[in-house]
């Protein structure tokens, strides 16, 4: 079954509340109660646990993370296999991940509370924050749905000082199609948006994220692409992988020097499961942070609502519709409506996916790129728990 049939005639109601308590007899160190998972749910996470243990003692997959959120309850958090094949280091709970385009969405929310804040209009045209972009038409709300007009990526970041510097070079070059003509599923429009918080704000984009969203929603285990050779971090990070015919092969241990020169946004975050589910609680409440409505519900709707583009574009994985910067559920095909569930992929093998009417967090975080087991893990935890 494709990645993005699974999802069909799942309730469209979004989830107005989602308080946290409980992981499945595990303790955790970051904040929620313990408890065990109700008895009709045991054999299904069983299940999923066998699943994941299945494709480590496959070769599928060098070693997991995963984290289930169903109502009130953490019902699973495991860890299986490797995060350090080559020295023998087994992978565990709250192992940190690059979570590299799963970064996106928190580029984004980043955008969705400077204009909560009336400091941005997310129809205002680019140009507006970025001169070099003043021969263009692109509004920030194309950058948000990947409608940029850049259908390629005509600049490499890694070649730049700056994110400012590589931006400012973008909008010199300009779209090779017109803005508002087409969706494209690369890095432009969130290095972009980046540039805008900094133009906004002042300040480099991660102090930016540092201080307002992740400070805000308290998520501790993250740090960014700049990290230091000797940073306490890399103890607990996962070695990254990826497929070379039917074996993994190392691409980057936990002691090699970090790929870019500067925070680019479309990736360079690194986070564990446990983290990102308190950014993804904030999505699922509408918006609020306790008593504040962090991001205006407007935005979460819309950000929530398909744009009709992305259903001209397939994947591998079939097709994905898409919203403000969140991989959506593909049952509603039309704009203006609700949708059944949304998330977003990171190219190494992480998800973070929520069906908001079942109340479900499904969390699976690998660094085995190039295969295909966090969709499989997603499809299969909605199988068993969202029906």
């Amino acid at each position: 079954m494709k990645f993005a049939r699974f999802l069909s005639g799942i309730s469209l109601t979004l989830f107005l509340g989602f308080p946290v308590a409980c992981d499945a007899g595990q303790a955790d160190p970051k904040g929620f109660d313990t408890s065990i998972p109700q008895d009709n749910l045991a054999a299904s996470l069983a299940t999923l646990e066998a699943k994941v243990q299945s494709w480590v003692d496959s070769g599928a997959v060098v070693g997991a993370e995963y984290l289930i959120i169903k109502g009130d309850e953490i019902v699973l958090h495991g860890a299986r296999g490797l995060r350090d094949r080559e020295k023998g280091h087994s992978m565990v709970i709250n192992t940190i991940f690059d979570i590299q385009s799963m970064t996106k969405p928190i580029v984004a929310t980043g955008i969705f509370r400077l204009a909560t804040e009336g400091r941005l209009d997310i129809d205002d045209k680019v140009s507006k924050y970025l001169p070099s972009f003043e021969k263009h038409s692109t509004t920030i709300r194309q950058l948000l749905s990947r409608t940029d007009g850049f259908t390629r990526m005509p600049i490499t970041p890694l070649s730049f000082p700056s994110l400012m510097v590589a931006v400012n070079e973008l909008g010199r070059l300009g779209p090779d199609s017109p803005p508002g003509s087409v969706y494209a599923r690369n890095s432009s429009a969130t290095i972009t948006l980046g540039a805008i918080i900094e133009s906004v704000t002042g300040v480099l984009l991660p102090e930016y994220l540092s201080e307002t969203v992740l400070s805000d929603l308290k998520m501790t285990d993250n740090t960014y692409v700049s990290l230091a050779p000797d940073s306490p971090w890399r103890a607990r990070m996962s070695s990254v992988y990826l497929r070379n015919g039917a074996q993994f092969q190392l691409v980057r241990n936990t002691a090699a020097p970090t790929i870019f020169r500067f925070f680019p946004g479309a990736a360079g975050l690194y986070s564990t499961p446990i983290d990102y589910a308190k950014f993804l609680r904030l999505w699922l409440n509408r918006g609020r942070i306790g008593a504040v409505q962090y991001i205006d519900e407007k935005y979460v709707n819309e950000a929530l609502t398909l744009e009709p583009l992305s259903m001209m574009v397939s994947t591998s994985y079939g097709q994905t519709p898409y919203g403000l910067h969140w991989d959506l559920g593909p049952s509603v095909l039309r704009p203006g409506t609700g949708i059944a569930s949304f998330g977003h992929p990171g190219a190494s093998g992480t998800i973070g996916w929520v069906v908001p009417e079942k109340e479900l967090i499904i969390l699976y975080f690998t660094q085995s790129g190039g295969g295909t087991t966090h969709y499989q893990f997603v499809e299969e935890a909605i199988k068993l728990l969202a029906n």
